[in-house]
């Protein structure tokens, strides 16, 4: 049988090595070559609570099946909106900035336009002819009620009459889609200048406008998000789509900048399947309070959709050699040593905290080291 051959480095720690052949050693080396199968790796007690090692037997863990993703942080429809001009006109005024936060109904931009001028006097005569219209509509009921005049007399002055309200109002709501009170308008305090005003509260993500420039009805002037429902949208392969359920758990991370796992929670998953990516889109409620949360940033995540328990350790008691595992089995105890056996395993499940490996191999009465294997052992 080839025996295997591993690097052993004695730190500070002064870690002793015993073998079970009689063989002779330098007390001097710090460094000695052992063989996998035949040696016994002894720690003292001392050093081993210098070193903050530990021991445990393995424990039943549930391991989560996982599919992993990547998508990005996202705002729904609802939060997102963009200011429109409904007229064309000349920018006058900018009082908000990009990135800055805006309440609902506060003014971003102002836009000049001579036709607003030309509205309100159309709204002031028309509600002056609507007032002479309905003096004489009284005039003429109280004539066909009398049967002095004709009915067809009084039936036109009526309709004549409730075309002018109709109209009124019409001008009425345009002049409110400019921002501009009917109420003023009718004092006869006229305007050029329309006042551009937040849809929603929310962050100007895009101020696309400087002064003097002309925007058209179509052009868009900014658009506003609202952060503080950011969720993430993700692109599962057809594959991984069927054992997708919502309110399971998802972790993610920041692909670039940020290690550290966050929370989320599925609470859409789409009904169809792009024709040519084969991916479907679901979405993630974000569950952990984030700082500083913007949309578009790209994240690797894990959707957990099932969960099976079997005997695990911590993956502080597992060192890899290339392709190999190991574990240290612990062989013997006496008052003042730690004596371990350098144990082979193939690691069946794992995650983020531990790892399983094959039930043919672990012994679930038997204590390991759990914490600080690599201040024993080092493969390079």
């Amino acid at each position: 049988m080839k025996t295997t051959y591993i690097t052993f480095i004695l730190l500070s720690l002064g870690l002793f090595i015993s073998c079970d052949k009689n063989s002779s050693s330098n007390s001097n080396n710090t460094i000695e070559e052992v063989a996998i199968e035949e040696e016994l790796i002894v720690v003292s007690k001392k050093q081993f609570n210098n070193g903050r090692m530990e021991l445990s037997s393995p424990q039943l863990h549930a391991f989560e099946t996982r599919i992993q993703v990547n998508g990005k942080t996202q705002v729904p429809p609802t939060d997102r909106a963009s200011l429109m001009a409904y007229a064309g006109g000349y920018i006058k005024s900018i009082q908000k900035q990009r990135g800055e936060y805006v309440q609902k109904g506060q003014v971003i931009a102002s836009i000049e336009n001579p036709m607003f001028i030309d509205l309100q006097k159309q709204y002031i005569e028309t509600s002056k002819e609507v007032s002479v219209l309905k003096s004489e509509l009284d005039r003429q009921t109280a004539l066909f009620d009398e049967q002095i005049s004709a009915k067809k007399t009084y039936e036109r002055t009526k309709a004549d009459y409730e075309n002018h309200v109709v109209q009124l109002k019409s001008f009425e709501k345009e002049l409110q889609l400019y921002g501009f009170s009917a109420q003023e308008v009718a004092k006869g305090n006229l305007g050029s200048v329309s006042y551009l005003k937040s849809p929603i509260h929310g962050v100007i993500e895009e101020l696309n406008i400087h002064l003097g420039q002309y925007i058209g009805s179509e052009d868009k002037i900014a658009t506003i998000i609202d952060t503080k429902n950011i969720h993430l949208e993700l692109d599962i392969f057809e594959k991984d789509w069927y054992p997708l359920k919502e309110g399971q758990q998802v972790s993610f991370k920041f692909s670039d900048y940020d290690k550290d796992w966050h929370k989320a929670e599925l609470e859409f998953i789409g009904k169809s399947v792009d024709a040519t990516r084969r991916t479907v889109p679901v979405q993630a409620k974000v569950i952990d309070t984030i700082d500083n949360l913007v949309p578009g940033i790209f994240i690797d995540a894990e959707i957990r959709t099932d969960s099976k328990s079997t005997w695990a350790l911590p993956e502080t008691g597992f060192a890899q050699n290339e392709q190999l595992w190991y574990v240290l089995k612990l062989a013997n105890e006496t008052e003042e040593n730690y004596s371990f056996k350098l144990q082979k395993v193939t690691i069946e499940q794992e995650d983020h905290a531990y790892k399983s490996f094959t039930q043919a191999s672990i012994d679930t009465t038997a204590v390991y080291l759990s914490k600080g294997i690599f201040t024993i052992i080092d493969f390079d």
